[in-house]
Order: C-alpha cells, then sequence, then structure tokens
C-alpha cells in the first residue's frame, strides 16, 4: 500500500545549489557560507570529478576508458582558478602590456610614453639645442677676430681655403660613408645564400660548377628509385615475404616491399589503377606477421566502408573507426579518415 501511495507523490528534487565553507587561518576556522550553482547536465566523466556525475555509456560500464576521471577524495576542494585580468600586468593608462609567458611587454619609441619619460627627452633636446647654439656662437667669434688681425687679400684667401677646406671636408665624408655603406651591404650579402636550390640542381649550374672544378653540396631528403631498371634476384633479396601473390609484382612493387622489408620508409607515388594497393596489403601482412599495428587512412568515410569491406575479405584482424563507425579499434589493421587519424 506504501508502494502505491509513492507513485503518486513527487520525488525530492536534487539540491542544484551547494553551500561550501569559507575558511582562514592555519586552523580553519569558519569565516562564511558561500553557494555554488550545481548542474548535474554538464558533468559527466571526461570533466568532473563528483559523485553524483552523470553515467557512462553501456560500452564504457565495465572496463571505462583511459580518459576518465577518477572520484575525488572526501574532503578535497577544487583549487579556485584566478582570473586572466588579475594575473597580466597593466601600465600606468590601465592596459595590458606583458603577455603571458614574456618577462616585459613591447616598447614602440613615440608611442605611449610615460610622462617622466617625455620630460626627460625634453631636457636632452633643450641641453642639445644649447650646446649647438654655444658652438656656432664660439665659430662666429673666431672667424672674426681672424679677418680684423689679417688683411682683406688674407681674409679672402683664408676663407677661399677655408671654402675649400670645407668642400674637401664634405666630399671626403661622402666617400668614407659610401665606402662604410658599401662594407656594410657587402657583409650582409656575404650572410645570405647566393642560390636556393630546394634540393634541386639546375643544369646550367651544376655543368658550370663541374667545368669549374667545383661540385654543389645538396641535402638529399629522400632516395629515388630507377624503376626501369628490373630486379633480377627478387627472391633472394626477399626470401620469406609475408603475403604471397598470385601474379608477377611489377619493379616499382618489388622495390617497395623490399625496402619494406628493409624497415625503410617507403611513399608510393603512382597513377590510378597502378597497384598502390597491393603495397599496402603486403604491410598489412607484415603487421600481422611482426605483431604490429598497421593504419590505413582514406580521406572520406565511403572509402573507408570498402576499404573496410575487401580487407575483411583477406585478413581477419580489421577495425574501422569513423566518425559513425567504431568497430574493433584495438585490431592490427586500423581503417580510418584522414580527420579521425588527425585527432588520435
Amino acid at each position: 500500500m506504501q508502494f502505491v501511495e509513492n507513485l503518486f507523490s513527487m520525488p525530492q528534487f536534487g539540491s542544484r545549489v551547494q553551500v561550501k565553507y569559507k575558511r582562514s587561518g592555519l586552523d580553519g576556522k569558519i569565516v562564511g557560507f558561500e553557494q555554488v550553482i550545481v548542474n548535474p547536465q554538464e558533468t559527466n566523466a571526461k570533466n568532473s570529478l563528483r559523485l553524483d556525475r552523470q553515467m557512462g555509456s553501456k560500452l564504457d560500464f565495465v572496463r571505462g576508458r583511459a580518459g576518465f576521471m577518477p572520484f575525488a577524495p572526501g574532503g578535497i576542494d577544487t583549487p579556485e582558478i584566478p582570473e586572466s585580468n588579475l594575473i597580466l600586468h597593466r601600465d600606468a593608462d590601465g592596459l595590458f602590456d606583458i603577455p603571458p609567458g614574456f618577462s616585459r611587454g613591447l616598447k614602440n619609441e613615440g608611442v605611449g610614453v610615460e610622462a617622466e619619460d617625455v620630460g626627460v627627452l625634453k631636457e636632452k633636446e633643450t641641453e642639445e639645442a644649447n650646446d649647438e647654439i654655444d658652438n656656432e656662437a664660439y665659430d662666429d667669434d673666431l672667424d672674426r677676430s681672424d679677418i680684423d688681425e689679417g688683411d682683406e687679400e688674407e681674409a679672402e684667401d683664408g676663407i677661399e681655403d677655408i671654402a675649400n677646406g670645407v668642400n674637401a671636408f664634405k666630399f671626403d665624408d661622402d666617400s668614407s660613408s659610401a665606402q662604410v655603406g658599401s662594407s656594410f651591404s657587402s657583409a650582409i650579402d656575404d650572410l645570405l645564400p647566393q642560390d636556393i636550390s630546394f634540393g634541386r640542381t639546375d643544369t646550367a649550374t651544376s655543368i658550370a660548377l663541374s667545368s669549374a672544378g667545383l661540385t654543389t653540396k645538396v641535402k638529399e631528403w629522400a632516395h629515388v628509385v630507377d624503376v626501369n631498371k628490373t630486379i633480377t634476384n627478387f627472391e633472394e633479396l626477399v626470401p620469406n615475404p609475408a603475403k604471397e601473390y598470385p601474379f608477377e609484382l611489377d619493379t616499382f612493387q618489388k622495390e617497395a616491399v623490399y625496402h619494406l622489408e628493409q624497415g625503410d620508409s617507403v611513399f608510393v607515388a603512382a597513377h590510378t589503377s597502378a597497384g598502390k594497393t597491393a603495397v599496402a596489403e603486403y604491410a598489412i601482412s607484415m603487421a600481422n606477421r611482426n605483431m604490429t599495428k598497421t593504419i590505413y587512412t582514406s580521406p572520406i568515410k565511403a572509402l573507408s566502408n570498402q576499404k573496410y569491406r575487401d580487407f575483411k575479405q583477406i585478413y581477419d584482424d580489421v577495425g574501422i573507426l569513423t566518425g559513425d563507425v567504431q568497430i574493433n579499434p584495438e585490431a592490427s589493421c586500423l581503417i580510418m579518415t584522414t580527420e579521425i587519424l588527425r585527432k588520435v
């Protein structure tokens, strides 16, 4: 009878407000209370340590996942994260001038100058102007005394000599500044590379250097295999292949298989329907033999589903991982889209 009565009564709602104590001092004396709004719909196993968070899915009921957060022990409060505007430094105008992680901010000359700096600049400008005025007055006094002591002809000769000397000084100054500028530019040119090859060598440049007895040092990022040269001893190079094919492999396929067996990184560039999938199948067979993992990527989901169907007919341990489908993600051969691979 009590069970029937409980069916007609509304249950108590969960509290959306939690009361927290405000403590101070070493003894933890309670000085006040604070109400914190709790939204249980936003808390889950990935972002909360609370006991009343939402439950996970049925697939993760037993084992859970590595990314799930544990429950917080009792008595441990969540650390308060200070606001960013309280951490960042402000200048005299109240503007943020030092970004996070930097010891100082950007200092622009003439922009946002402090009042003290403006006063110092004005004092320096006034002192420089007074020094220039004193020097000009002293030069005028010297010129007048020279003219009064000598005759007019000597004064004219002296003025001509002074003018010639000034012109010569200007010419020497210009030539010296030109020499300094040319030497500075030549020093910068010595630091810059003369040519940029991007891994390639121009034919004309290589011929000219070879005729002069010089050689260019080019860094090779990849070793290009000559596919026009056939491999006659493929069975000797790969005595125990991971996969047998019912047809004769092409030259580039043999080269790829050989380098895969050697542990090299192989990049196959071929046109459509040339046989690149055969190389991928050999890599999957090697992963099964060596007990390693192979990831086959495709740009769209339709191709991923098609490759999963094709590989499932050949291999047993195959999985697929896309935005919509997740089948056997622990398989040795995992097919996924490039978007999922980027997020892994």
